[in-house]
């Protein structure tokens, strides 16, 4: 998967990262001070594609776990619970579609205003 290929499809994929404003400001384009489903699915893509530790374009169970764990500290039980939720076919590789389902569930989520935007407000402070 290339950059712009896994920009919708790694929007909220992994919702532990930290949120800091300044990588929010990076990423509003329109600088209304909220992010688009398209303006944060290009902020996601950014720190994950860090978690394709071989480069082979592909997210493994093993990959999820350890980018997270290393990077955040978060419990490597509780990531693999996580990415085993996501992975509905079992077979250990989010592929784009199970990535995109899970996409849209977070972002009706995080949008609590339904404005089709995520202000500061409306993100969490891990995330």
């Amino acid at each position: 998967m290339k950059k712009t290929q896994i920009s919708f499809a790694c929007l909220l994929l992994l919702p532990l990262c930290s949120f800091a404003d300044s990588d929010w400001k990076a990423f509003d384009k329109d600088k209304d001070n909220a992010l688009s489903i398209i303006e944060f699915a290009n902020y996601k893509s950014d720190q994950y594609a860090e978690l394709d530790m071989n480069g082979d374009d592909k997210w493994t169970r093993s990959e999820y776990v350890k980018g997270l764990r290393d990077m955040k500290g978060i419990d490597p039980h509780w990531l693999r619970e996580k990415f085993k939720r996501f992975d509905k076919d079992g077979n250990r590789v989010l592929s784009i579609d199970e990535a995109e389902a899970e996409i849209a569930k977070n972002f009706k989520w995080l949008d609590k205003d339904k404005s089709n935007k995520i202000t500061p407000k409306e993100m969490p402070k891990r995330f």
